[in-house]
């Protein structure tokens, strides 16, 4: 995993209450058990850890481990 992957994951098992080990790059974050409220929570934990603007539509678009990382390492690309 990437480090932007292991963050993501890593987010998804602090707000599911998931062993972050028990995470994989193909997990779906509503198939684990999440919700739109639980969604913000992730990118608020997301945004601080990053630095990123990660907004839930994000998430929406985007749910698996890999999709998200993907998303905010494209869309941070060109960040100083």
């Amino acid at each position: 995993m990437t480090w932007t992957e292991r963050v993501v994951a890593a987010a998804y098992a602090d707000v599911l209450g998931l062993p972050a080990d028990h995470i994989g790059l193909n997990d779906d974050f509503f198939a684990l058990g999440g919700n739109s409220l639980s969604a913000a929570r992730v990118v608020r934990l997301l945004g601080e850890a990053l630095d990123a603007d990660v907004a839930v539509p994000a998430i929406l678009a985007d749910p698996t481990v890999a999709g998200l990382a993907e998303r905010i390492a494209g869309s941070t690309a060109g960040s100083p």
